[in-house]
């Protein structure tokens, strides 16, 4: 069933119809980071095709899955969910629950919950999505980062702690550089009632090392706040939220909420 429902897909997606020429355009714009652009086009490409396919397509589903991970980017949660969950339940009638694609879903839709606070429903369906990826080999790593957070929401640090240390096993295995600054900054981040603010301070700084290498400045300073977070020194705090600060005014407007929320934190000091 996998495999013809894929070559289905895969049909549709490399054919003339309109639907796949917009999805192919939706997908191009996504990447690039326009959003709107990619909304409106993928929004095309899922009514062209739920007018000439089946209604339980495999592409349909492909569709979805887009306007879901779009909407996230618009920070449309709502949307997201939505469209996730109606992908999930398209990819569970076209695949076994042990393909990449089911689980993928299933790992998004735990990211929509921990998003919303939902910590015990974002922490079965991580754990989910890591049950059925025993069967395939997709990157583990994510799903071991996704459920460490949200463990650490609940208060359980030192299960925190062991699922980010997993995946950053995984990606220095696979030497994926900047997944590896991902774990290092949150393995940091996780440990914060566990261990001493220099070990901590030390893991995010091999984090910074990286992002700087990789120029990827939203990241550095990302860093920079979690340093101010766990320093115990008020002059060291203060000094790592200006870095931040500077670094996201650099950027653009969209980080203006990053900036109030860093300021709040220098009040208290």
């Amino acid at each position: 069933m996998d495999n013809l429902n894929l070559k289905l897909l895969n049909k549709e997606l490399n054919s003339d119809s309109q639907g796949s020429k917009y999805f192919r355009l939706g997908s191009y714009h996504m990447k690039c980071g326009d959003f709107i652009t990619a909304r409106n086009e993928m929004e095309l490409a899922l009514s062209y095709h739920k007018e000439s396919l089946p209604s339980t397509h495999p592409v349909l589903s492909e569709d979805l899955t887009i306007l879901g991970t779009i909407y996230w980017n618009l920070y449309n949660i709502r949307f997201a969910h939505r469209y996730y969950f109606e992908a999930l339940e398209l990819d569970k009638q076209n695949f076994s629950h042990k393909h990449q694609k089911v689980i993928r879903n299933i790992n998004n839709l735990g990211l929509i919950n921990k998003t919303q606070g939902r910590f015990d429903q974002a922490i079965w369906l991580f754990d989910r999505a890591l049950i059925s990826s025993l069967y395939t080999n997709p990157d583990k790593s994510d799903f071991h980062s996704n459920l460490g957070l949200s463990l650490y929401e609940k208060e359980l640090y030192t299960d925190a702690k062991k699922e980010m240390e997993k995946a950053l096993l995984l990606d220095i295995n696979s030497e994926k550089e900047l997944k590896i600054a991902r774990d290092l900054m949150y393995l940091g981040y996780v440990q914060k009632n566990i261990e001493s603010p220099e070990k901590i301070i030390n893991m995010i700084n091999k984090a910074v090392e990286i992002y700087e290498a990789n120029n990827r400045s939203n990241m550095v300073a990302i860093c920079y706040t979690y340093i101010g977070d766990v320093s115990e020194d008020k002059n060291t705090k203060k000094q790592h939220y200006e870095k931040a600060i500077k670094i996201f005014q650099q950027l653009s407007d969209e980080y203006q909420l990053d900036i109030k929320a860093i300021k709040i934190r220098m009040k208290g000091l």
